[in-house]
């Protein structure tokens, strides 16, 4: 296996795949990844900058300690999830899931 750096500009790699592949550090700009596949990889401290996301799927993925800014969350779910610690607008998920339920449980 080499270390060497690899840059590449201007190209066409659909259905490519790369198979334990090591990429810390590495910088995409003005990137397609649509349909594109991360299986087992690790990729901590990777930030995205005006990356279009949408339609993305995510899961068993470990995002502990990742901060979401500026982001348009339209329709996205979460389920079946850890969000122990998870803050929207500095406010605890647990907090606003436990005055959602107690608004639903006055009403009923």
């Amino acid at each position: 296996m080499t270390s060497a750096p690899l840059n590449v500009r201007s190209a066409i790699h659909d259905a490519s795949r790369f198979e334990d592949v090591h990429m810390v550090g590495t910088r995409f700009e003005h990137f397609n990844l649509s349909r594109a596949q991360f299986e087992d990889g690790t990729m901590p401290g990777t930030t995205f900058i005006n990356a279009n996301l949408s339609g993305a799927g995510f899961d068993n993925v470990n995002l502990a300690g990742t901060t979401i800014h500026n982001a348009n969350l339209f329709g996205v779910h979460i389920t079946e999830s850890n969000t122990a610690g998870m803050r929207i607008n500095d406010i605890l998920v647990s907090e606003l899931l436990a005055a959602w339920h107690a608004a639903n449980r006055e009403q009923n």
